[in-house]
């Protein structure tokens, strides 16, 4: 008799403090945050380090339920670098070439691009959600020239010396703790199973003096974990 007193009345507890919460309704929401990333299997064996970057998401309710749909985004930098370099600006007037000091700047990023499915049971002050997760994601090289004379009228060299793109999917968990009306401090762990892709190693990127650029590809799957700390909106 004493268990069943006892489970009537943690089951109305439980349902005062749901109703409670539900009273306010769930609300669409704005993560941002840092985030570090942990490559696994092939990813692992092929690219040395742990990338970091910015990521965010947007969800909604659907219907007032506590489904909430939405997306999330990603940049990770998976290696950056500058080099002195000598940059051919032109002839004189003999039609001998000349060079200024200059600096190349070396960028490879991995992005990411996913649609989310979340389940979030209770709104309110202390919050825990899981996600479904799949997108896409892209691996680039980029270089920028640029001359150290401030005084030159020379427009930044860019180019994209590689692009790749290849879907992902996966999961993810999080929690949520009220600071104030609005706005939360959230802790995201994701757990993401990436397709075969090319990137650029980074151990393989030479720069010459004349600001010639030469790199070696890897091709693999790009499963990973990712970490998350962040602000959240509710609006």
């Amino acid at each position: 008799m004493k268990r069943t007193y006892f489970l009537l009345s943690y089951l109305l507890l439980f349902s005062a403090a749901v109703s409670a919460q539900q009273r306010r309704g769930y609300q669409p929401s704005i993560s941002v945050g840092i985030q570090v990333v942990q490559p696994e299997g092939e990813f692992r064996d092929f690219y040395t380090g742990n990338p970091a970057g910015i990521s965010a998401q947007l969800v909604g309710p659907l219907a007032g339920s506590p489904i909430l749909v939405g997306v999330s985004g990603a940049w990770t930098s998976m290696d950056s670098k500058t080099e002195d370099i000598y940059v051919n600006v032109g002839s004189d007037k003999n039609g001998n070439e000349y060079y200024e000091d200059g600096t190349m700047s070396v960028k490879s990023n991995n992005n990411r691009y996913l649609m989310v499915g979340r389940l979030n049971p209770f709104p309110g002050g202390f919050q825990l959600y899981g996600d479904a997760l799949v997108g896409f994601e892209t691996f680039s090289t980029k270089t920028r020239i640029e001359l150290k004379d401030g005084s030159s009228t020379m427009a930044p060299d860019k180019h994209r010396h590689h692009w790749d793109a290849g879907a992902t999917l996966g999961w993810a968990v999080g929690t949520k703790i009220k600071l104030s009306n609005d706005l939360f401090l959230e802790g995201r762990f994701e757990k993401l199973e990436g397709g075969r892709t090319t990137f650029v190693d980074p151990e393989t990127i030479e720069v010459t003096d004349e600001g010639e650029l030469s790199f070696e590809t890897v091709q693999s799957k790009t499963n990973k974990w990712t970490v998350q700390v962040g602000i959240s909106f509710e609006f």
